[in-house]
């Protein structure tokens, strides 16, 4: 039986930067961070990991509260991230709970 990948994956390791705007520093303690990835990553998997690491952000700010952009664009969860990509989260202020 044969189990090799079908095509290699990219493992080239590329930087991204995160944003964080007021509400979400309050969580996070950061205004920004870097992040390291393979080239190709989905944006969705580093939006679950930032959930995952900072699970406040989930909690007092669900989805449609929450919003976020790559590259100042509303990305899709299965977009690939490539170097020098930023990601911006941020909430709604007409949807701030506070």
């Amino acid at each position: 039986m044969d189990f090799k990948l079908q095509g290699e994956p990219d493992l080239t390791p590329i930087w991204i930067t995160i944003y964080y705007d007021f509400l979400i520093q309050n969580i996070t303690g950061k205004t920004y961070e870097r992040s390291m990835v393979n080239r190709g990553c989905p944006f969705g998997f580093v939006f679950h990991c930032l959930l995952v690491d900072y699970p406040d952000i989930q909690r007092l700010y669900p989805p449609g509260i929450l919003a976020f952009t790559l590259n100042g664009l509303a990305p899709e969860f299965k977009t690939p991230l490539q170097d020098g990509d930023e990601i911006c989260l941020m909430v709604e202020k007409d949807n701030n709970p506070n």
